[in-house]
């Protein structure tokens, strides 16, 4: 028992090994989440009505440009200026950002707006389903710009050292979003039960955020002293990198989507998002463990650590992640009999061979999460745009030859794509971000 102790004390010696044991946690909670969500979903909406819901859900992805980069780089910001032990600085970043997201959120809406006739059009949906669509979409629009709230509180716990309890609030609002989303199935709504449980997940995500952010400082945010020019070029110095990348990121899922709406069909998007999704919550179970480095190494550098332990760290998790290779292969070798498993009625024989080709793409990912990691640590974010760069106009070439080159598009072939652009993307980062040698 004393042993036992002992190695659990060990274990949660550090705030980092808490917050990335807590990320890795909560990470495999929102993969079961997701497991249970989708059979759900597919059972009360169907392929194609659920296929709308994921398509304008584009629109989700495509608000979070209006982020700008500003959530990561409050995370960095906070938890530097925690490390200097300064309260003000901490307080002016905050305001001017969520001021920023305010301004922006709010011009991205007028956007989706005054596009809503060409967005519907784009997606060329079938003539019984566009109504749908034309209802939902300014909803989905509004819903949004809140989000990009939440998510600037949820960044302020983790600057402030807290990523675990930014993590519980995110995992808990997922697990509201899919109880609140049965309750109303039964109720006989349909797409507006994933509308309203949504927004009502994401009200008690902001509240447990303030309520979190009273609790670990004396932090004040609403305050005309909070308004400063040299702490607003700072922010957006650091953010115009993040935001450029996330940019690129974001229109690229979209693109692909898009492209398989109007040449293969609607319902081909739930194949893609499954695949797509589940992959990717994969890789996140890894990768956002490794996301805690962010504000920690921030901290250090606002107390004038050193980089030696940086490489060292992120030398361990290289060789984790090689270790990973035997996982993959298993999962790529069971996967038929785990999507007939898991979906039943809603399986679709496209699914195994589309998820194993998307697969070796997102190991490599992971290979250079810790260079990507430790590179926007250190100031780096250029190269952390240069990376998305790549990895979209791989992904963006391929798809286009296919279809325009050849003639040819299906969901394997766009899942090809994006592992291609992952690897190219990967040995970028690599050469440039294996030790810390640049400021």
């Amino acid at each position: 028992m004393n042993k036992l102790r002992r190695w659990w004390r060990r274990l949660l010696g550090s705030r980092l090994r808490i917050n990335m044991i807590s990320t890795l946690v909560t990470n495999g909670l929102n993969v079961i989440v997701l497991a249970l969500a989708y059979p759900v979903y597919l059972h009360f909406l169907g392929y194609e009505l659920y296929g709308v819901w994921l398509s304008l859900g584009v629109v989700l992805v495509f608000a979070q440009l209006g982020d700008l980069g500003i959530r990561t780089t409050i995370v960095k910001l906070v938890a530097e200026a925690q490390g200097q032990k300064d309260v003000a600085a901490m307080g002016q970043y905050v305001l001017m950002a969520l001021l920023l997201l305010t301004v922006s959120g709010s011009f991205i809406l007028l956007l989706i707006l005054g596009l809503q006739t060409h967005i519907i059009r784009w997606f060329r949906f079938p003539d019984e389903l566009t109504a749908t669509a034309q209802w939902l979409l300014p909803w989905i629009g509004l819903l949004s710009v809140y989000v990009l709230i939440v998510q600037a509180f949820k960044a302020i716990v983790a600057g402030l050292g807290r990523m675990d309890l930014a993590n519980y609030i995110e995992t808990g609002g997922r697990v509201v979003t899919i109880i609140l989303s049965i309750a109303l199935f039964f109720l006989g709504w349909k797409l507006e039960s994933l509308l309203l449980a949504s927004l009502l997940s994401h009200c008690g995500q902001h509240l447990a955020s303030i309520l979190v952010i009273r609790r670990l400082s004396s932090l004040r945010i609403f305050r005309r002293a909070n308004l400063g020019r040299a702490r607003f070029r700072a922010m957006i110095g650091f953010s115009s990198m993040v935001f450029g990348g996330a940019l690129i990121s974001m229109l690229l899922d979209p693109f692909n989507r898009m492209m398989i709406t109007r040449y293969v069909g609607v319902s081909a998007i739930p194949v893609y998002d499954i695949v797509y999704r589940v992959a990717n919550q994969l890789r996140s179970v890894v990768a956002e463990a490794m996301r805690p480095l962010l504000p920690e190494l921030s901290r250090m550098a606002g107390e004038g650590g050193d980089r030696e332990r940086i490489g060292r760290l992120q030398g361990r998790l290289n060789r984790l992640i090689l270790a990973l290779i035997p996982l993959f292969a298993v999962l790529w070798w069971f996967a038929e009999d785990g999507f007939a498993l898991w979906l039943r009625q809603g399986y679709s024989p496209d699914l195994p061979g589309a998820f194993g080709i998307l697969l070796p793409g997102i190991w490599a990912n992971l290979l250079g999460a810790p260079a990507y990691y430790t590179l926007m640590a250190l100031n780096r974010a250029d190269l952390c745009f240069v990376a998305h760069a790549i990895q979209a106009l791989v992904n963006a070439i391929l798809v286009l030859l296919a279809w325009n080159g050849f003639g040819v598009l299906d969901v394997s072939l766009v899942c090809a794509a994006v592992s291609s652009g992952y690897v190219l993307s990967t040995l970028f980062l690599l050469k440039h971000g294996r030790t810390p040698r640049h400021a």
